[in-house]
């Protein structure tokens, strides 16, 4: 009896000793882990997932994004270049292409074109650390005139690329400017950009175009972007620009935004008076141009008691007071324009 109670303890014992030994094991372990330790064995399956993500780098398809000779968003160019804006935003953003940009065609390109294309490039790569944007002088264009443009506006540091090149001598450029928020300090910005470039402006003409660029910056903040929109990267973000060409004496300023657009943000609209004013004028039955008119030439219920909601309007009056210059408004498939006799819907 004895004898078989001896063993029993013994054994009892040679297992309480094997599993603290494996606790001890398992503990040591977990501190490795919290460590950022590796045994032998991960490095080695590591090391081989980075060779087989090398390989997939390397193996990625080849994809070159050709811009066209003339990048312009009127209408006779305007739907070549939007094609090429929905090659950026499907081949850049995936991991299964290694895209190139040939820039080495172009001849003219607009500053509002030039806006758009720096912003949905700038889109397609953000929150994509594993991109990376090199500058190649095989793409690179060769037109002077568009290689002065494009340093001048800031074209290649906006993506945090160090190249320089002439400036452009003939236009003055406001650098491309990108944020998420309705900061009046880039109204100010703007405002001194060309308030050493137009002798006529007064406190009133100048309160004008303040009104004109905040509404179009608050507007990108407030209603273009909601909160399930696909294919978004960037939370409502907004780019602007200005060029004064020095010849022609000519202002330029755009605001652009990858919003859902302006009919589809009237549908998405939470306030109550303007539901009611979108539904007593059918607007969501109409096209985008004549949804735009509609924003633009009559009374917002919203903002009656407040300075918002005029700054296009009192644009418009700048416009038809000096009988000079135009208003365009693009969204989707809708375009606008208004100058100082009329506006037309396009």
């Amino acid at each position: 009896m004895t004898k078989k109670k001896h063993l029993k303890i013994k054994r009892n014992r040679h297992v309480k000793y094997v599993q603290r030994k494996s606790f001890f094991r398992k503990h040591k372990r977990k501190q490795n882990i919290l460590l950022g330790e590796k045994s032998r064995k991960e490095r080695q399956q590591l090391s081989v997932r980075n060779k087989e993500k090398k390989i997939d780098f390397i193996t990625k398809e080849p994809i070159d994004i050709k811009l066209p000779e003339i990048l312009s968003l009127e209408s006779e160019y305007r739907t070549e270049f939007l094609e090429v804006i929905e090659k950026l935003r499907y081949y850049l953003p995936s991991k299964k292409y290694k895209c190139s940009i040939d820039h080495s065609k172009i001849v003219r390109i607009d500053p509002e074109a030039l806006l758009v294309l720096a912003a949905e490039i700038k889109r397609s790569v953000s929150n994509h650390h594993k991109i990376f944007i090199r500058y190649n002088k095989a793409y690179a264009p060769k037109d002077e005139q568009v290689i002065r443009m494009l340093n001048s506006i800031g074209y290649w540091k906006h993506f945090n690329i160090q190249h320089n090149d002439e400036n452009d001598k003939k236009r003055k450029y406001l650098k491309i400017i990108h944020d998420i928020t309705a900061d009046n300090m880039h109204v100010v910005e703007l405002r001194e950009f060309f308030a050493n470039k137009l002798n006529f402006l007064t406190e009133d003409t100048a309160e004008m175009f303040d009104d004109a660029i905040s509404e179009a910056i608050a507007n990108s903040v407030e209603h273009a972007y909601i909160k399930k929109q696909k294919n978004l990267t960037i939370d409502k973000a907004w780019w602007l620009s200005g060029s004064y060409n020095i010849e022609s004496k000519e202002l330029f300023f755009g605001c652009y935004d990858q919003g859902i657009g302006v009919k589809d943000a009237l549908g998405h609209h939470d306030n109550r008076l303007v539901k009611k004013w979108v539904d007593g004028l059918k607007l969501m039955t109409q096209k985008d141009s004549e949804v735009i008119e509609a924003l633009v030439t009559k009374e917002l219920p919203k903002y009656k008691d407040t300075d918002r909601g005029h700054g296009f309007k009192h644009f418009i009056k700048f416009i038809q007071d000096y009988s000079l210059g135009s208003l365009n408004i693009y969204s989707k498939n809708g375009e606008c324009k208004f100058t100082e006799l009329s506006h037309l819907i396009l």
